[in-house]
């Protein structure tokens, strides 16, 4: 009786306050609600869930019996409880024109939660017209309750105890699907709120993201909005960030929602997800979904629970959608007479994810006896798409192979059925069709997809190269991309890739294949010009993951690149790919292409269970391909002699027993087939908690040897492998001098590959959990990104062997610094080439000067052709020498020479301190030895003013010759007739070692000379010869002091030479 009282009342007050509203500010059957989020302290995905699925109870019964049946539309709010809990019945002016500003609607339904053991929700309806608190309620929401009444859902008994409190009726009566003008067409996907489950959302959206893309019914908008946060999951989507995608973006919707994850023990047992569609313009509400999955018995069956609610969800989305599709198959359905029409009708209301008309038409194709194989593979589809009906499905697609062995369509739909769930019998299946008719395609890509997802891509390639003869579909050539890189068949992608690039230029998903083949056969140019477009084509969400280097960061250098505004950003990143590339003296970075061949790796291979990539993907985009990799399922192969060194010193350190056996799997202990029970067992036996420090109580050190076979968590070896979690295990011998880190899917597959955790219940068989806590994966690899951020290997190269490089620096232009890096090779380590003309070899030089900071690059490269003289290869040298003109400092200098005939290269690379000459005052130019000084001019590349000067790069001078050296004077002084007069002493000293000492003072040289010289410039070039009859054999140590007598200053400079008697 009193319930009866309290929802007359209800129904009373919502008549009183809810219709003149209606009858002033809306139309005359419509009223505005919005519904907030509810504050929730213990569970924030709580309270941001439950206003959801209340607003999805009430959206699907839009009609209100206690106003006449008038209809209500929903308006998106972000306003949280805030003030609004301290306020029993009316609103204070200040918070009511607040909330009139910020929601655009007629009421507001807000709560606040608390937890006491069970979850009770305060509620208050609010006219935002009068600001009177028109209802207040509380209802009470068990979890358990999901598992002791049957048939409910997540949230579902509180949201229907206030959907009849508020007076809805109990029949949903949803707003009907709109026409096909109506739909807003261009949606963006914001990512689902939820604070602790990101992998599990992500999930969520790429499964969803797969279904509107493959429907067709809507185009999905790149990107994400971002706001003032950098994840960028709302709980609600604000008047701001509406505008921001009406300016930033062509979306007329939003689709986004929530996420809560339930469950007991802190296992994950239920989920619940509720779906919003939000108008950019308006902030409406134009469609609501809501789904749960729940885990009955089995651990590893998350990834088929996620996949059913996605399922479901997006059938709903589509039949949202049902309005547009009926329009574009139209015609099909005006032609539907037959049993072969129906089907076709059916597999067209398939393709855009109507199953409930899908399976309609298929019903009614069955009528008919002239296509009953594909009526009945139909409904096998649509009983497949919609989750949870596997067998059925299977049985169905049995059915009509049965009715008709010839419909090779059923033989396809069942072996990709069979093979997407890990059941090789789909291998045969789809074998069958092809015997049956080897022309038919369809079975040679899900062979090959099947083959390539094993990773043999040997057989991949075979079948996919079957295909692509028939069908040039880009599609499949990027599979068959993928396999043969990994085969490192670079031929076979200029075959079957290349050709169908160019001839479908929109194909840019093909490009990064070609790339990556021009980066490993070390055509870096083409590499960068092929991954710039690529870049190009790609949608901002997706380039940000390329541009993005935070993924190489140290935790220190992160927190320094957040600090920085945009402009700083960018200029951030350009420095941190300068400083990394291998080869300053390249236009190209190496580094840099290899980061982008990672992230297109990770997304592929690491990303199909995870955006953007799982676990897996930013190992490998830190440190690239591992020295070795292993994984549950395969068969795995024997260690290199330097892997089973790291892995055994991981397991020493781990384990008190000596290992009996190969490491071919984890070392860190991972879930075993006893891990259900001694969870069981722990129940009732004391076992000591993970966080308790040093030897473990109750364990004999010295006696006993532990049985891995019994172990509830334990490592993987050859002899003892009981796992029941999908591993990865990969080693790295260069990084922080060897890491192992092991992955685990432990959520079936619902979240792609994590970390090993530190196992709840520790093996007996530890030495103490001081060591697990050291070397878990998760802190194993956070400690080697401090050591080392990244790791790269450039390919090896072909040596020029015997390289010889010198460096001096003169005065330059426009107050710079002239560099002048000088080499010399071998004849006999070039290729020789003759074209009807003199012998010649062809070297191309690179020169590169970056700054300390590396904020800046100066780069000089050059083709030249020397003619040589091929009776004297023996000791012929080829002498060269490149210039760049740079500000005076500290620079990072790279130097490479290339034999183009053989692709053979020098490589130079060092830290030089570049002098400055721009100062009015004395000064004296490097040193620069020479082979041969000369008045007969005859390569312009070695003139100075009117001398020849060929340089000495050996910086080896044989007996008798004499020493020969250049250099240059600036900023002599000139008395009043305008001449100058200074004097130059050379001196050379034997040096044991090449220390530089102050220039100026000479103890004793072997030889020494002086002379004075007069001029009228202010600056000279002094090609200068030392007889070096009294030099001592060896390393020795050229002075040249030089004095202004007119000013009466001094300068000097000295080098180290070799002589050789």
């Amino acid at each position: 009786m009193r319930r009866q009282i309290f929802y007359l009342a209800c129904l009373y007050v919502l008549t009183a306050f809810l219709l003149p509203v209606s009858a002033f500010s809306q139309p005359p059957a419509t009223f505005r609600l919005a519904i907030a989020p509810f504050y929730s302290p213990y569970n924030g995905d709580y309270g941001v869930y439950m206003a959801d699925r209340i607003a999805y109870e009430l959206h699907r019964r839009a009609y209100v019996p206690a106003l006449g049946r008038a209809r209500f539309v929903l308006i998106e709010t972000d306003v949280l409880m805030g003030e609004i809990d301290q306020t029993d019945r009316q609103l204070s002016p200040d918070l009511r024109e607040f909330l009139s500003k910020r929601v655009p609607a007629s009421y507001l339904l807000t709560g606040s939660v608390a937890f006491t053991g069970i979850y009770l929700i305060k509620l208050k309806l609010i006219d935002l017209r009068t600001g009177m608190i028109v209802w207040t309620g509380d209802v009470r929401d068990n979890p358990a309750w999901v598992w002791t009444r049957a048939h409910r859902s997540v949230g579902e008994i509180p949201a229907a105890e206030v959907r009849s409190s508020l007076g809805f009726g109990a029949v949903e009566t949803p707003v009907p699907a709109p026409e096909a003008e109506h739909l807003p067409h261009h949606i963006l996907l914001q990512p689902l709120h939820t604070t602790d489950y990101l992998p599990l959302a992500a999930d969520c959206e790429m499964h969803l993201k797969n279904a509107i893309q493959r429907d067709g019914l809507f185009s999905l908008v790149p990107g994400a909005l971002k706001g003032r946060q950098e994840h960028g999951r709302f709980s609600r989507i604000s008047p701001d960030l509406r505008r921001e995608a009406s300016e930033t973006t062509l979306a007329e919707a939003i689709l986004t929602g929530s996420l809560l994850v339930l469950g007991k023990d802190g296992a994950t047992d239920n989920i619940g997800l509720v779906l919003r569609l939000i108008e950019v313009e308006t902030g409406q509400i134009l469609w609501m979904g809501s789904s749960t999955g729940r885990r009955v018995w089995r651990w590893d069956k998350m990834a088929d629970i996620v996949s059913a609610t996605m399922g479901r969800l997006g059938e709903d989305l589509s039949q949202y959608g049902a309005g547009a599709a009926e329009t574009q198959i139209a015609a099909l359905r005006d032609l539907a007479k037959d049993g072969k029409s129906w089907s076709v009708l059916g597999h067209a209301y398939l393709e855009r994810g109507l199953l409930k008309q899908a399976e309609e038409a298929f019903e009614k194709a069955m009528i008919f006896p002239d296509a009953p194989a594909q009526a009945r593979a139909g409904k096998g589809l649509v009983l497949l798409r919609r989750g949870g009906y596997f067998d059925d499905g299977v049985q169905a697609l049995r059915s009509a192979i049965r009715s008709d062995p010839d419909y090779l369509d059923a033989y396809s739909f069942l072996a990709q059925a069979l093979l997407d769930q890990g059941m090789v019998d789909g291998v045969k299946i789809a074998e069958n069709a092809i015997r049956r008719d080897s022309t038919y395609l369809p079975p040679y890509r899900v062979l090959g997809d099947w083959y390539a997802d094993s990773e043999d891509h040997q057989r991949a390639r075979a079948f996919y190269q079957v295909y692509l003869a028939h069908d040039p579909d880009d599609e499949v050539a990027e599979w068959m991309g993928r396999s043969l890189l990994q085969l490192k068949n670079y031929r076979d992608i200029d075959r079957f890739v290349a050709p169908i690039a160019r001839e479908k230029p929109e194909a840019s998903h093909l490009l990064p294949i070609m790339a990556i083949k021009a980066l490993r056969v070390k055509r870096y140019g083409e590499s960068t010009q092929l991954f710039e477009r690529f870049l190009a084509q790609i949608d901002a969400r997706e380039r940000q993951l390329y541009d993005d280097i935070r993924v190489l960061l140290s935790g220190e250098e992160i927190e320094i690149y957040h600090a920085l505004d945009d402009v700083e950003k960018k200029k951030y990143v350009a420095r941190f790919w300068r400083a990394k590339n291998p080869n300053l003296s390249s236009a190209y970075n190496e580094r840099q292409l290899a980061h982008y061949e990672r992230v297109w790796t990770a997304r592929w291979a690491f990303g199909r269970e995870n955006y953007p990539w799982d676990r897996r993907g930013e190992v490998y985009i830190r440190y690239g391909e591992p020295d070795y990799r292993a994984r549950s399922g395969w068969v795995s192969s024997l260690p290199s002699t330097r892997v089973q060194e790291v892995k055994e010193k991981v397991y020493r350190e781990l384990y008190r027993d000596p290992n009996d056996s190969e490491l071919i799997g984890p070392v860190f202990p991972i879930r075993s087939d006893r891990g259900f029970a001694a969870e069981r067992e722990r129940q009732v036996i004391d076992i000591p908690d993970q966080s308790t420090f040093g030897p473990v109580e109750g364990r004999r050190e010295e006696t006993t040897r532990s049985d891995p076979s019994q172990e509830a968590y334990a490592p993987v070896t050859m002899q003892h492998d009981r796992s029941i979690v999908p591993w990865e295990s990969w080693v790295y011998t260069e990084v922080d001098g060897g890491i192992v880190i092991d992955f685990t899917r432990e959520l079936g597959g619902v979240s792609g590959f994590d970390f090993a955790p530190i196992p709840p219940i520790p093996p007996t068989m530890l030495r103490d959990n001081i060591r697990i806590a050291e070397h878990a994966p998760a802190i194993r690899y956070k400690n080697a990104t401090v050591n080392q951020p990244d790791e790269f290997r450039r390919a090896p190269r072909l040596s020029l062997g015997t390289f010889y490089f010198d460096l001096a620096d003169f005065r330059g232009n426009a107050g710079k610094t002239r560099v002048d890096v000088m080499y010399g090779i071998p004849l006999e380590n070039l290729l020789v080439v003759t074209d009807g003309q003199q012998p010649q070899v062809v070297l191309e030089h690179a020169v590169a000067l970056a700054d300390s900071a590396y904020r800046v690059v100066y780069r000089n490269t050059q083709k030249v052709q020397h003619f040589v003289d091929t009776s004297i290869v023996v000791t012929q040298e080829v002498v060269d020498i490149t210039r760049q003109d740079v500000p005076a400092g500290m620079y990072h200098l790279a130097l490479t020479v290339t034999d183009v005939m053989t692709a053979r290269q020098g490589v130079l690379a060092l830290d030089v301190a570049i002098d400055d000459y721009g100062k009015e005052q004395l000064h004296i130019s490097d040193l620069m030895l020479v082979k041969s000084l000369s008045d007969t001019l005859r390569a312009a590349r070695f003139r100075r003013g009117n001398w020849q000067v060929v340089p000495n790069p050996r910086r080896t001078v044989r007996a008798p010759n004499p020493l020969a050296f250049y250099c240059e004077v600036y900023n002599l002084a000139k008395d009043d007739f305008g001449q100058t007069r200074y004097r130059v002493t050379t001196a050379v000293k034997a040096a044991e070692t090449e220390q530089r000492r102050t220039p100026g003072t000479v103890d004793q040289p072997e030889i020494a000379l002086s002379y004075t010289q007069v001029g009228n410039s202010d600056w000279e070039r002094l090609p200068l010869e030392v007889h070096l009859e009294h030099a001592q054999v060896g390393q020795n140590r050229l002075f040249v002091i030089i004095e202004d007598l007119v000013a009466g200053t001094q300068v000097a400079k000295d080098t180290f030479f070799q002589y050789i008697r």
